[in-house]
């Protein structure tokens, strides 16, 4: 396929340091209730920006409703 990587994104790192895929942060920590270690993932910190800024533009361009 001839694929190449970029350098700027792409890089070696620990799991337990945490990283970005594909809008999700994957961590690696150790679960508070079994004890065991377990990977974590939720919303990467700029997907959960972006859904906020469509949300803030969405409800301040709404218009306020008239109830008579």
């Amino acid at each position: 396929m001839a694929l190449t990587l970029n350098r700027d994104k792409t890089h070696v790192t620990r799991v337990t340091d945490g990283f970005d895929f594909i809008g999700f942060n994957f961590v690696k920590r150790r679960s508070p209730r079994r004890g065991k270690n377990a990977i974590d993932i939720f919303p990467a910190k700029s997907a959960q920006q972006k859904i906020r800024n469509r949300l803030k533009y969405i409800l301040h361009s709404a218009q306020p409703m008239m109830f008579s």
